[in-house]
């Protein structure tokens, strides 16, 4: 099995940073451990950790032919909730929020779609459409781009791409982009579905590279400007712009390990980054100037990371089986210290966050969690 490097520190902090960066990687490892007797004993698991309270809403165990919760995605002014399989299933709930409610609330709230298989492989993404609100998108792993309509019964198939395990979709008002195993970034019509651009990947370990990346990519988000993000194993974000004829990345972000599609989100000229490594895994960046990362937070192997509301950020991933709040402006007088923390019952694969601050995490075992900042 080929193993792909981790990014590493760019710049050496001394011994003193080295051993700090330890005793809080031991930190977290004992609170997780901790986080794991207290749900075994069947304890309260939600702690809140600062004038910023995080709220366990709804969870919902999932069910043993899903495989897994791998996407999740609000649509449709955030009214609605879209959930992809492990097992290539998609499931529509309604959005509603219920404060310690029983999993029934919202289990009884499905309104469009049940599972809906098309070959058993993963469903890594869903997103929705802006100019559409009643349509969405999911991108599976056997290489198909699957297209619902709220007005019509079913599914379609609008993109295929054999031989390529998609990872990630996601569109702008024109456009529809893809990433996956295949290295490559295949920029479609959004009205037709036909291609209209492929920055084609390659295998030198080179990330000035203008072409494509080096390696499996797992994220592909379109910012306000219409540039498209793409980031996965190579340790970079590139960044293009669809109307320039050349087909070169205009900028980059060095740094970032992304393994998820959720580990990369935009907000303005801000792009928030999560990455699958120990220490300082979220970081916040300047897409104007692509230096190093305004903010580094000390979070640990992050699969998800989300701007979210009451100017904080959030980040889940593998270790740490939990739910972690964080303050999005971090300065000399303020803390990195987690603001707010979710108990899980394994890995988060998948996270979404709506603007009135309902967030939704998907596990391994198949359970979605919901939640609420106040």
């Amino acid at each position: 099995m080929r193993v792909y490097r981790s990014q590493t520190a760019r710049s050496d902090p001394g011994k003193r940073n080295t051993q700090a960066s330890q005793e809080m990687s031991k930190k977290h490892l004992e609170d997780a451990l901790q986080a794991g007797h207290r749900i075994s004993a069947g304890q309260p698991h939600h702690q809140p950790r600062g004038p910023v309270r995080l709220e366990a809403g709804p969870s919902i165990a999932g069910s043993p032919e899903d495989e897994g919760l791998f996407a999740l995605c609000y649509v449709d002014g955030d009214r609605r909730l879209v959930l992809g399989t492990g097992s290539e299933g998609i499931r529509c709930l309604a959005a509603d929020f219920a404060a310690g409610g029983e999993a029934a609330v919202l289990a009884e709230a499905v309104t469009v779609k049940q599972n809906q298989p098309f070959g058993g492989l993963a469903v890594a993404c869903v997103r929705g459409i802006r100019s559409h609100p009643d349509v969405i998108l999911a991108a599976a792993t056997s290489g198909y781009v699957y297209k619902a309509d709220w007005s019509s019964p079913g599914f379609s198939t609008v993109v295929t791409e054999r031989g390529n395990h998609l990872s990630a979709v996601d569109t702008s008002d024109e456009h529809l982009a893809t990433v996956g195993s295949d290295c490559s970034v295949r920029v479609y019509d959004l009205r037709t579905c036909q291609p209209v651009r492929q920055y084609s990947g390659y295998r030198d370990l080179d990330p000035d590279c203008p072409e494509g990346h080096a390696t499996r990519l797992f994220a592909a988000r379109f910012n306000a400007d219409g540039l498209l993000l793409t980031s996965g194993w190579d340790d970079c974000v590139k960044f293009w712009d669809l109307r320039l004829a050349s087909g070169d990345h205009v900028r980059r972000l060095s740094g970032p390990h992304i393994c998820c599609p959720d580990g990369l989100d935009v907000k303005g000229d801000r792009v928030l980054t999560g990455s699958y490594r120990a220490g300082s895994a979220l970081q916040l960046w300047d897409a104007r100037q692509c230096e190093a990362p305004l903010t580094s937070w000390p979070a640990d192997h992050v699969y998800c990371a989300r701007f979210t509301a009451k100017s904080t950020v959030a980040s889940a991933g593998a270790l740490s089986r939990c739910l972690t709040v964080w303050p999005a402006a971090v300065t000399s007088e303020t803390s990195p210290e987690p603001l707010a923390r979710l108990e899980l019952d394994s890995a988060v694969y998948s996270m979404a966050a709506a603007e009135d601050g309902r967030l939704a995490v998907g596990c391994r075992s198949g359970r979605l969690q919901l939640a609420r900042l106040r």
